[in-house]
């Protein structure tokens, strides 16, 4: 079974919790990702911002340009480990309603695994 070090691939896009809901949405946007990672400036994980989130905003009619990340963010999310196994991320993320789930390692954060992710690698695991 494989583990989350050997599915994330690239490191999460961060943003800082000041900064406009816009920017954030943008940057989703240029990564052709699905959510972005809060982070202080110490690099210590503050939150995570998704999709969803950038939808609920818009949906209440916020200036997405003026209001802050940090006021729609998901604060201290649940978090899973490098060394997790693929299948208990999938089902804490099926148990909990959530489709992204950032990943902690020895240093940090290491990135974000989304259901897509981990339903490819879950995949190739059987058919190999």
């Amino acid at each position: 079974m494989p583990k989350l070090a050997e599915i994330v691939a690239d490191p999460a896009i961060a943003v800082e919790e000041h900064e406009p809901l816009a920017r954030a949405a943008e940057r989703m946007y240029e990564h052709r990702v699905g959510s972005v990672c809060v982070l202080e400036r110490d690099g210590a994980l503050r939150g995570i911002l998704t999709e969803r989130d950038v939808l609920r905003a818009c949906a209440a009619g916020v200036d997405t340009h003026t209001s802050t990340v940090g006021k729609w963010m998901t604060p201290e999310p649940i978090t899973a480990n490098a060394t997790d196994e693929a299948a208990a991320a999938l089902q804490v993320m099926i148990d909990r309603g959530f489709r992204h789930l950032p990943v902690l390692g020895a240093g940090g954060l290491v990135g974000v695994v989304s259901m897509r992710d981990l339903s490819i690698a879950l995949q190739g695991a059987r058919m190999g």
